[in-house]
């Protein structure tokens, strides 16, 4: 006789024997010692979970004859015929391969044919097949079957089967088997069967299972056969610990080496997706279910190097990489992309790998090390940091001429703005963004004359270079002439914004503001002073002065995001200092008179949002209209009016 499999050698016989599914089995019992079995049942579940076995079980409990409790006794001619798979009361269906309309048909007919026991039973596996047309030609008879006939179909995807098929039948979904029934079921085989395998290859052969029986039993046969542990099958704890560690180097000769003994590409990426869901859900605060403790112990240390978004970003690049490897010329290469991608992010610049590089450089910085991610390869291959920028050495200034004579009076060119102090002026996008916006502003070359300021106070020189700091009386250092270039000054601190460049952001921001309140009720404004963080700004009358406070806190907010410093808006009434129109300048909308801000401001609230204007009626005037109207005095002639040469 032909050795059996393990699988098939150790195929639970009765209710009792079938473990891990206690719902199931206590149900049929209860139905078949009651008498209430019911016409059409529907098992659903994994592959290996024990479906069509617990059908078998079922099969042999309507037709046993020595019934006690609901169990098969397994020695009655009934019970022998259907464990050898010889009865005529059993009747098991492959619907993946009797998938027609056809093969219905048959099994219709012979439905109604009478049976040598109690009941007929009919075990349709991989129900989920069945074609559209077969589907409906047994939908009839599963709902009325005759008597003695009972229906089971077992599928491991339920979603497929029409819902007409799933509402005539009882369904009954089937579970993966936890660690300590599996943990048993090796033992016992093992131990019945005469195995010589350690307790190490056992744990192994309940791992590859992942909860199925049946793969544990295989994985427990290979093993036995091979003497051990197969190598081919060690690889996946090396490769995620390599994406934990960010080893690039080791990740890919961990792939070289699964690949070299055999195994897939689409073997590897699967189950290194299943070691990351483990390490996710050890990150998300969810204890490992079902796995031993030399396991779990190494899913925890992975879940502490990867964190919760590099697992996420593994998980993400592995998907998306396994999903286009049936499709690639070599199935290896999108797997090697991949995990290239992952230990080293810093070449990927999707959302998730930028999340996943701030979360490892925050781990490390709360641990009070270095941050991690790289090998010592990479780091030393990493190009090193670019040097500070040296500022140009400050040209002295000219010396004033000595004999005062008539200079032809020349405007100042507009200086700089001054970098905030928190920014850095070379190398910064938002300073970079400012020098660019200014030269577009007033382009090189052209002078902008701005308005007076008006203050009491005397106006202040205009800024002059640096002079370099005078020689040090105690350096007795020899200098020789002919050195090519001097000692470079320090650079000197950014001075605060003056006058002139409170001015410019006066008119450029609030003057020429896309808000047509604060254009109309500060339009009559003008800086008269400022020192210290505030800004004095003065306005003709009282009633200008109570429109402008609504709007004084915006327009504050405003001068402050200029100046990059926090600044005070002060505002006063004084009409003479207000009065002084400001010259126009190309380019800028025009003001609205000085004299009359009534009316300016009354403009501006009525008018409210331009969109919301009605359009004017259309008023047709035909061309001869508008020459009559051109020619004072013209008239119409008909054309039969015209007087003859």
């Amino acid at each position: 006789m032909t050795r059996q499999s393990l699988y098939r050698r150790f195929r639970p016989q009765r209710f009792a024997d079938v473990r891990g599914q206690d719902d199931l089995v206590g149900a049929l019992r209860r139905a078949v010692a009651e008498d209430r079995v019911g016409q059409a049942y529907l098992f659903s579940g994994p592959r290996g979970t024990g479906k069509t076995t617990t059908a078998r079980i079922l099969a042999k409990a309507l037709n046993c004859t020595e019934l006690h409790d609901g169990e098969p006794c397994g020695t009655c001619p009934s019970c022998v015929a259907i464990a050898e798979g010889s009865s005529f009361d059993v009747f098991e269906l492959d619907a993946a391969s009797h998938n027609g309309v056809d093969a219905m048909r048959d099994l219709i007919e012979r439905a109604s044919q009478g049976t040598p026991g109690r009941r007929k039973v009919y075990i349709l596996d991989e129900a989920h097949m069945l074609s559209k047309g077969a589907a409906n030609a047994l939908l009839k008879t599963l709902e009325e079957p005759p008597d003695h006939v009972v229906f089971v179909l077992a599928t491991t995807d339920p979603q497929k089967l029409l819902p007409t098929i799933r509402s005539r039948t009882q369904h009954f979904e089937v579970h993966l088997l936890d660690t300590a029934d599996l943990q048993a079921l090796v033992d016992d085989v093992a131990g019945t069967a005469g195995l010589d395998v350690d307790d190490d290859t056992r744990r192994w052969a309940v791992r590859a299972g992942a909860g199925s029986a049946r793969d544990t039993l295989s994985a427990l046969e290979r093993a036995a056969a091979l003497g051990g542990i197969p190598d081919a099958v060690t690889e996946v704890d090396p490769l995620v610990d390599a994406l934990a560690g960010g080893d690039t180097a080791e990740a890919l000769q961990a792939v070289d080496r699964a690949v070299r003994a055999g195994r897939s590409p689409q073997d590897i990426g699967n189950e290194i997706i299943e070691r990351l869901r483990q390490v996710f859900l050890a990150t998300m605060g969810v204890p490992p279910h079902d796995l031993p403790d030399d396991v779990a112990a190494k899913v925890a240390e992975q879940a502490t190097t990867l964190g919760a978004r590099g697992t996420t970003h593994a998980l993400e690049v592995l998907g998306d990489a396994l999903v286009g490897l049936a499709a690639a010329p070599d199935p290896r290469v999108p797997l090697e992309l991949a995990m290239m991608r992952i230990t080293r992010p810093e070449g990927d610049s999707s959302p998730s790998a930028l999340l996943s590089r701030i979360e490892r450089l925050e781990r490390a910085l709360a641990a009070g090390q270095a941050p991690a991610g790289q090998t010592p390869a990479a780091q030393a291959a990493a190009p090193p940091p670019p040097a500070p920028p040296v500022a140009p050495p400050t040209a002295p200034a000219a010396a004033p001429p000595t004999t005062a004579q008539p200079q032809t009076p020349q405007t100042p060119e507009t200086p700089q703005a001054p970098a905030p102090e928190h920014e850095s002026t070379t190398g910064a996008p938002a300073a970079a963004a400012r020098q660019a916006l200014a030269s577009h502003r007033r382009p090189s070359g052209q002078t902008t004359r701005r308005p007076p300021v008006a203050s009491d106070a005397p106006p202040p020189p205009p800024p002059s270079p640096a002079a370099p700091p005078p020689p040090d009386s105690s350096d007795t250092s020899d200098t020789s002439p002919a050195d090519p270039a001097p000692p470079a000054a320090p650079v000197p601190p950014a001075a605060p914004a003056g006058p002139d460049r409170v001015a410019d952001i006066w008119h450029d921001h609030v003057l020429q503001s896309a808000d047509q309140k604060v254009r109309a009720r500060f339009g009559t404004g003008r800086i008269v002073g400022g020192e210290q963080g505030t800004v004095v700004v003065a306005v003709p009358n009282d009633r200008v002065l109570q429109r402008c406070l609504p709007l004084k806190a915006q327009v504050q907010q405003v001068l402050s995001d200029q100046l990059g410093a926090p600044v005070t808006l002060e505002l006063r009434v004084d009409p003479a200092a207000a009065a002084q129109p400001e010259p126009a300048r190309a380019g800028s909308r025009p003001q609205p008179a000085a004299d009359d801000p009534e009316v300016v401001e009354a403009q501006a609230e009525e008018i409210g949002d331009v969109h919301d204007l009605a359009d004017a009626e259309d008023q047709f005037v035909d061309d001869i209209a508008r020459l009559t109207e051109a020619f004072p005095g013209s008239k119409l002639i008909e054309p039969d009016q015209e007087p003859k040469p």
